[in-house]
């Protein structure tokens, strides 16, 4: 009976990270969203910053560098309008990641490959 309680604890601390993760990457791709439908707007560059931190600590690795890589591609679509698509691949290569720490199955949004992934 002990096994069975230490089971059943472990599947829901289970489900409350991975329910914690998948708000996180949420919030962190409508921190993006607003971040380019008000490009250079303070407020939403800084809403940006704070969701990629939260990313940095929930994780994993290659889900932080997707979303580091997604940042890198905003100020250089920022500083040159003609660089959407590849903010677009990023956003497609963090999505894959996402799915992937999170479990769910999926092929590439894209055709770039995540680091680490594929």
């Amino acid at each position: 009976m002990l096994h069975t309680v230490q089971e059943t604890l472990e599947d829901q601390r289970t489900a409350r990270v991975e329910e914690r993760r998948r708000r996180t990457y949420i919030r962190f791709l409508e921190a993006v969203h607003g971040a380019t439908d008000e490009p250079g707007n303070p407020a939403r560059l800084g809403d940006l910053q704070l969701a990629i931190v939260e990313v940095t600590l929930d994780g994993p690795d290659y889900v932080t560098r997707t979303a580091f890589r997604i940042q890198e591609c905003l100020h250089e679509w920022l500083e040159d309008g003609s660089r959407l698509e590849v903010l677009h691949d990023a956003q497609a290569d963090f999505v894959v990641a996402t799915r992937r720490a999170l479990g769910i199955p999926t092929r590439p949004a894209s055709p770039h490959q995540v680091d680490g992934i594929g």
